[in-house]
């Protein structure tokens, strides 16, 4: 495993562990190299992967509702920042963003 690795899987474990300052770094880390990904699926994605789906189904869903025909790099930054958040929320134990955040309110 590379520093890099390291980096994330430690920014990781402690977003798991509720440090939110930990989830926001991580997602300043990812967010690019997930864009380059998220481009180059959308550009070359022949092949079947869980991955490609993913990003294809991400990015059918936004286009239904831009007003019209989508910006390729806006789509390309709106699918990795959905998937983006979509894995922090699984780094944060999996509660949505919603139930994380009522868990903070007092009722």
């Amino acid at each position: 495993m590379n520093t890099y690795e390291s980096i994330l899987n430690e920014l990781a474990a402690r977003a798991r562990a509720g440090d939110r300052a930990a989830g926001d770094e991580l997602r300043d880390r990812l967010k690019d190299d997930l864009a380059v990904l998220v481009r180059r699926e959308l550009r070359d994605g022949a092949r079947p992967s869980a991955f490609g789906d993913r990003v294809r189904a991400t990015a059918r869903h936004l286009a239904r509702y831009a007003a019209g025909p989508p910006d390729q790099e806006r789509l390309v930054r709106r699918v990795a920042l959905c998937l983006l958040e979509s894995l922090c929320e699984g780094a944060a134990g999996g509660r949505p963003r919603s139930q994380r955040t009522r868990e903070t309110v007092r009722v």
